[in-house]
């Protein structure tokens, strides 16, 4: 978990913490533990004020994206909108930071799909292994990318990044190895997975 300093600083670069940075959990820290589960969940039942599991994943969160020139914690949030926070599992600083690098060549990029909670996952039947729970892997979509060809030059782009494992489109998958298939989807449609290790 962490520490209440840390706690503290990242909650004062949000604007919800106006207090010390002392390691000191008083009112005022606890009042920005609430202002936080407010901005970011949806379900009441997970707005209460203390500082758990779940509220330090998200708060993890929170940091890893306060660098992020091009996207928002928000986009990556699960869709089930009722099994969990929003926000079961920490989204890698890598998959962030690679998002950033292509969107300053390719343009706006829409998260289609980020984290996802186990029962959402089934729910679409994806795989068990997906690394959309361990928030290792986005959907993206862009306007540049209208065909194959275009598609397969941004995965390659995308494997020349840091900590970049493999990406697939309808059609192809590659892996940062080099090894290519073909592969075949009936839902992703012009959408790309991408994935870091």
């Amino acid at each position: 978990m962490l520490t209440i300093k840390e706690r503290q600083t990242i909650l004062k670069r949000i604007s919800l913490y106006n207090g010390k940075i002392d390691g000191k959990e008083g009112p005022i820290t606890k009042k920005a533990y609430k202002l936080l589960q407010q901005k970011f969940f949806k379900r009441q039942i997970d707005i209460d004020g203390i500082y758990g599991k779940n509220t330090d994943v998200l708060l993890t969160n929170v940091k890893n994206f306060l660098n992020s020139k091009h996207f928002k914690l928000e986009e990556f949030r699960c869709h089930c909108n009722k099994y969990c926070t929003g926000y079961p599992g920490i989204i890698d600083y890598n998959l962030i930071n690679n998002l950033n690098v292509l969107r300053e060549s390719y343009g706006p990029i829409i998260i289609t799909s980020g984290l996802r909670c186990i029962k959402y996952n089934k729910n679409i039947n994806g795989s068990i292994n997906s690394k959309h729970l361990i928030g290792k892997a986005s959907d993206i979509k862009n306007t540049k990318l209208k065909n194959l060809e275009s598609r397969k030059k941004f995965i390659s782009k995308w494997l020349n990044l840091n900590n970049s494992d493999m990406a697939y489109c309808n059609g192809f998958m590659k892996y940062k190895n080099g090894k290519e298939s073909v592969y075949r989807s009936n839902t992703m449609g012009s959408s790309i997975h991408l994935q870091t290790k």
